[in-house]
């Protein structure tokens, strides 16, 4: 009997550490997934041990953690969780969405203007308010400021030339008068931006280091039928009389968009059907978000849905997080588990 126990209590033991021996050497299938490696930016890695990733050289995660990422509200795009470390290797910076006053500046061309027709209007104006009352050419004079509307000037300017009793020479003539009239191009879709008062700035290429400052005297009701395009007038001082008739410039309109909710471009993946940001939601996770845009500056968009004020952003690496983004999303819907090489195919 005592025989019969001993032999029964080493067989049980002998049982417990071959089970023991198999668990390590095979692993169930739940602790093999528990196990596996992954890298943050390329999904399709997977190791059953620490390392670096074979594409980008980061260091490989474990699964679990990545799968207690939340959910992405971006079909297409997932949430990935990223370590400093990995974020100093490509680079990432972040900003803050934050309210600002956006600015645009249109730039388009124009010349020093040279026009006669204008000048003739003004003095067949002038000549008519002599000679109007007495003769009764009351139609005749509202004939000819129709005509000067139609070239651009205002209700005001044709009183203020009536009240002058002189033509304006800087529109034949730009020598001796300290100022010039510049004529800019505009399209018809940026009408809508462009209204008397704008600050413009104008340069020519014969004198590139100055600067001649004006504001938009008025804004020609002719669109061009082949064009598409208005002509813009302004006024600049030139007290040294170096603008010449026809002369080309550059044109710079200063339009203020107000105030907005504002991400710097960088931020904004355009992919052609959506914009897309990533959000810095803290310890290292990046969560994809898409965003209606507004106007834009130069250097930023408006937001006009999708973003809070004071949240953080990615503003570079931004295409590399999101490229990733679409990868592990794509791949987390295929439930693949393809653990060979990616190539970016660029």
């Amino acid at each position: 009997m005592k025989t019969k126990t001993i032999l029964f209590l080493s067989v049980l033991v002998l049982g417990v550490v071959t089970y023991g021996v198999f668990q390590v050497i095979h692993p169930s299938h739940e602790q093999e997934m528990s196990q596996q490696y992954t890298c943050p930016m390329h999904p399709q890695i997977r190791k059953s041990a620490p390392g670096s990733c074979p594409i980008c050289g980061m260091d490989l995660v474990l699964m679990t953690a990545m799968e207690d990422l939340p959910p992405s509200k971006v079909a297409g795009f997932a949430t990935l969780q990223i370590t400093p470390e990995q974020q100093w290797q490509i680079g990432v910076k972040k900003g803050t969405v934050i309210r600002r006053e956006l600015t645009r500046h249109l730039r388009t061309f124009g010349s020093v203007a040279y026009d006669p027709g204008l000048y003739v209007a003004q003095r067949e104006y002038l000549e008519a308010l002599k000679t109007g009352k007495a003769s009764g050419m009351t139609t005749f004079i509202e004939a000819i400021k129709r005509k000067l509307k139609l070239l651009g000037m205002t209700e005001t300017q044709i009183q203020v030339l009536g009240q002058k009793k002189e033509v304006d020479e800087s529109l034949f003539l730009t020598e001796g008068t300290g100022r010039a009239w510049i004529y800019a191009v505009i399209y018809e879709s940026e009408r809508p931006l462009i209204q008397e008062g704008l600050n413009v700035e104008v340069r020519t290429v014969g004198y590139p280091q100055k600067k001649y400052k004006g504001t938009v005297d008025a804004i020609l009701p002719i669109v061009d039928p082949m064009k598409r395009s208005l002509t813009v007038r302004t006024e600049v001082e030139d007290k040294e009389g170096l603008l010449k008739p026809d002369m080309l410039m550059d044109v710079y309109i200063e339009i203020p968009l107000g105030e907005a909710l504002t991400v710097p471009k960088s931020a904004v993946l355009q992919t052609g059907l959506r914009n897309i940001v990533m959000v810095d939601k803290g310890e290292g996770v990046f969560e994809p978000r898409e965003v209606e845009l507004g106007r834009p500056s130069e250097e930023f968009f408006q937001i006009l849905s999708g973003l809070e004020e004071g949240e953080t952003v990615v503003t570079s690496a931004n295409f590399l997080i999101d490229s990733e983004s679409q990868i592990r999303g794509a791949f987390s819907s295929s439930g693949g588990s393809d653990q060979g090489g990616h190539s970016h195919g660029q």
